[in-house]
C-alpha cells in the first residue's frame, strides 16, 4: 500500500512539473526567409509568473536580451542577415527564477533549431520582340529567366501601356527557368 501511495505521488509531481514547463519556440519572418535581412522571433510561454528571465542566443546569430518579468507569454524579436542561402544552427537559452505556488525556482530551457535561408529570386528580361505603334495595337513578346532562386506566387505586371490580360501568375517560378510572356498591347496617350 505504501508503494502504491508513493507511485502516485511521484505520478503527480511529474505532472505538476510537467504542466509547469516553459516552452520555446523559434520563428523567422518572413516564414522562408530569402538572402539578406529577416528578422528571428523567440517566444516564451510559462503557466506560472516568470521573474528575471534572461534569453542568449548564440551560433549563426549571438545576441542576449533581458525579458524581465512576466506572466503568460512574452517574445523577442532580432534582426539577421545570411549572405548565403544554406541552413544555419541556432542555440537559445532561457534562465529565469519561476514562483510556483508562491515559491521561486531557478530554471533554465535550451534548444537547438534550424533556421533555412533560401536563395532570394533574381528576374532578368532576356529578349523583348514586337513593337506598338500610337493608336494601334501590337504584339509583344517578352522572355524572362529567374537567375536566382526558387519563387513562388509570381505576378508579372505592366504600366504605361495597356495589354489584354496583363497579370500572369505563376505559383512556382524555378531557379534557371525561362518564361516566355505574349501580349497584345496598345501605347496609352
Amino acid at each position: 500500500m505504501k508503494f502504491r501511495i508513493l507511485l502516485v505521488a511521484v505520478i503527480i509531481v511529474a505532472i505538476v512539473q510537467t504542466v509547469n514547463a516553459v516552452e520555446l519556440s523559434v520563428k523567422t519572418i518572413p516564414d522562408k526567409p530569402t538572402t539578406g535581412k529577416f528578422v528571428i522571433r523567440v517566444d516564451v510561454i510559462s503557466q506560472n509568473p516568470i521573474q528575471n528571465a534572461n534569453l542568449v542566443i548564440s551560433g549563426f546569430l549571438s545576441k542576449s536580451v533581458s525579458l524581465g518579468d512576466f506572466t503568460g507569454k512574452t517574445s523577442a524579436e532580432f534582426e539577421a542577415y545570411a549572405d548565403k542561402p544554406g541552413i544555419y544552427k541556432l542555440e537559445v537559452r532561457l534562465s529565469y527564477v519561476e514562483l510556483i505556488n508562491g515559491t521561486p525556482r531557478s530554471g533554465y530551457v535550451r534548444g537547438t533549431y534550424a533556421i533555412m535561408v533560401f536563395e532570394k529570386p533574381h528576374f532578368e528580361i532576356l529578349r523583348v520582340e514586337g513593337s506598338v505603334k500610337p493608336g494601334k495595337k501590337g504584339n509583344i513578346t517578352i522572355e524572362v529567366v529567374n537567375r536566382g532562386g526558387n519563387a513562388e506566387d509570381v505576378k508579372v505586371n505592366f504600366s504605361g501601356f495597356l495589354a489584354k490580360n496583363p497579370n500572369r501568375f505563376f505559383p512556382i517560378w524555378k531557379s534557371n527557368e525561362i518564361k516566355i510572356l505574349k501580349f497584345v498591347c496598345a501605347i496609352v496617350l
